[in-house]
């Protein structure tokens, strides 16, 4: 089952759209490129595959599922997933910097209040 062009030009209207945004956002520096390019390579996945649908049929027949269309959700569901857990890596190793800087730069500031108050009493 091949799904109908209209449902083709809503899925890559919505695609380019995105891309486009994601585009627009890594020049304006509101996104990080290395953080959206596994978004748009999954996004250029889809676009290819809504493009030719045989090749998402195809895939949905050797891998057991009826609709092409439930095969893109599900492909789409884990790659999320995987783009999720991608990013809380990151944002954890974000968290335990921000918190090593900010012992460091509590100890600087301890250690800049004991030298002035050195200074003042000499």
């Amino acid at each position: 089952m091949i799904m109908s062009t209209r449902i083709q030009i809503i899925i890559l209207a919505a695609l380019i759209l995105v891309f486009a945004l994601m585009i627009f956002h890594i020049n304006k520096k509101k996104l990080d490129f290395k953080f959206c390019l596994p978004w748009m390579l999954f996004i250029l996945v889809c676009i290819i595959l809504t493009c030719f649908p045989v090749i998402l049929d195809k895939v949905a027949w050797l891998v057991g599922i009826a609709s092409p269309m439930n095969m893109l959700f599900i492909c789409g569901f884990c790659i999320a997933l995987f783009i999720i857990y991608v990013l809380t890596v990151a944002i954890s190793k974000h968290s335990a910097t921000i918190t090593l800087l900010t012992q460091r730069v509590a100890i600087l500031e301890k250690e800049l209040e004991e030298k002035e108050k050195k200074d003042e009493q000499n």
